[in-house]
């Protein structure tokens, strides 16, 4: 379920264009609460000054103080809501009786409280409930609140991290509630407590529909009744796992697997201390973005056999491993540079009726996505202009030590460019004639490095200075 999606909408009016200041903020503040009645729904209320909250409570707090003495000068009806609203959901104790003190001399003053107030901030609260990932990654809670004839409740995401990702506020229709039970299971409400707050306090940043109801997710947090206690760290030696891993898998025992291997396990130990051996495909994927400037240089054979391994620990089914080993094998592309699927025809559509024809074409061109440059065994993305020129350059191993010397003549200088360029033609398919050339070469019985001659002849013959004579270019084509 998608909690933004099923957000409650607040009834925020169009803020003004041009550059506002302070007390122009504190005048739209009560002319939006003003404008939601003379007896609003009370969640309304909370909703729009939450969301008011989240203007400036990042910024700066004292911007709240000052808010509240503004509105208490003001003595209107919307004034008192609004402190009313404040001394309910405003972020710190402080603020909180500022509020009420200033509302209370507001009252004293002669101007009346409603009595639909008195029921501000009287939600109840219900059934908690929680439905967690298959492998562990993500928790979404739901915990439900109601006024009379306004059930609502919280809806969090909480990462395996402990950090939220989303809290909305949301109506708790029929629908939701019986989408919930499908998917979860009744959640001790001092647990949701701790996991929300906790996960809204750690994280640094919060964005759009969590950020405007921040204030009001930890005041209905506050109704769940005592916080329950965070499960115990695991405690385990780093040495034991690393030595009973290599023991267990295939990966060969290396100082470079060591390492990778007890990176795991401390990242484990960081990020999810009360099962640091879990693992999953979000987790695993924060593990390299963690490292990515880390030279983990066994990570390519560690993490599949690490999450095969701790998958057992957690009696991950088949397929779920399986799907599990398939997302582990796109991190790592992504992790090296390579963009998962066929590196060929990544840019067609599977059911495109040149799909395989393109795919010989640019085969030709570029045999292999992997080389040997400098001692090295690099994998690149052919695609990738320079990456493709890199490829081209491997299978001449000849130059390497030249290019590495600076001592490549202008004529292999030249030679390699008309060989950089043949590739960009015939993976590109242009011209044309390029590859209906070397197609009826190939037919003829020429070897592919007696092809790449020949049209290397004809593209050197047609060049006027380093641009290329297309006419000239074709005639030279059709004449081999």
């Amino acid at each position: 379920m998608s909690p933004v999606s099923r957000a409650r909408k607040k009834k925020k009016t169009a803020r003004p264009q041009a550059e506002p200041t302070i007390n122009s903020l504190f005048r739209e503040s009560l002319r939006e609460v003003a404008a939601l009645g003379a007896e609003p729904s009370l969640l309304d209320l909370e909703v729009l000054v939450s969301s008011l909250i989240a203007d400036w409570w990042a910024e700066d707090l004292e911007i709240g103080s000052e808010l509240i003495e503004y509105a208490g000068r003001k003595r209107t009806p919307a004034a008192v809501v609004l402190l009313a609203a404040l001394a309910e959901l405003a972020p710190t104790t402080g603020l909180r009786a500022e509020a009420a003190g200033t509302l209370a001399d507001v009252v004293a003053r002669g101007l009346p409280k409603p009595a639909w107030l008195d029921r501000l901030g009287t939600a109840t609260p219900g059934t908690c409930w929680a439905a967690v990932d298959d492998y562990g990654d993500a928790t979404t809670i739901l915990a439900e609140f109601d006024y009379p004839d306004e059930p609502h409740g919280i809806l969090a995401v909480v990462e395996f991290d402990g950090t939220v990702t989303e809290a909305v506020i949301v109506d708790t229709d029929h629908e939701m509630l019986a989408e919930v039970r499908e998917l979860g299971e009744e959640f001790p409400p001092g647990r949701a407590r701790r996991m929300i707050e906790d996960g809204l306090v750690d994280t640094p940043e919060h964005a759009g529909e969590t950020d405007d109801f921040l204030a009001l997710t930890l005041a209905r947090c506050a109704l769940l009744g005592e916080r329950e206690p965070a499960d115990p760290p695991v405690q385990l030696d780093p040495d034991d796992v690393v030595e009973e891993f290599l023991r267990d898998s295939v990966v060969t025992d290396t100082p470079e697997a060591r390492e990778c291997v007890r990176a795991l396990v401390e990242f484990g130990l960081t990020a999810e201390p009360a099962d640091p051996l879990r693992v999953g495909p979000e987790k695993l994927a924060r593990f390299l973005e963690a490292n990515f400037d880390t030279e983990l240089l066994a990570v390519d054979e560690v993490l599949p056999a690490w999450a095969a391994w701790a998958a057992g620990h957690d009696d991950l089914t088949q397929e779920l491993l399986d799907e599990l080993l398939a997302e582990v094998d796109d991190m790592l592309d992504e992790f090296n540079g390579v963009e998962p699927g066929d590196p060929y025809t990544r840019d067609l559509d599977e059911d495109d009726p040149d799909l395989e024809d393109v795919r010989t074409r640019r085969l030709f061109a570029v045999p292999e996505a992997v080389t040997e440059i400098g001692g090295d065994v690099v994998s690149l993305n052919p695609a990738d202009v320079e990456q493709r020129h890199l490829l081209v350059l491997g299978e001449h191993p000849e130059f390497h030590e030249l290019i590495a010397n600076d001592e490549l003549d202008d004529e292999r200088s030249r030679w390699l460019a008309i060989r950089w360029t043949l590739a960009d033609q015939l993976w590109h398919g242009f011209p044309h004639e390029t590859w209906v050339t070397a197609e009826r070469l190939l037919e003829r019985g020429l070897s592919r490095d007696e092809v790449l001659t020949q049209l290397g002849t004809a593209l050197a013959g047609s060049l006027d200075g380093d641009e290329v004579n297309l006419d000239a270019y074709q005639e030279a084509l059709a004449a081999l």
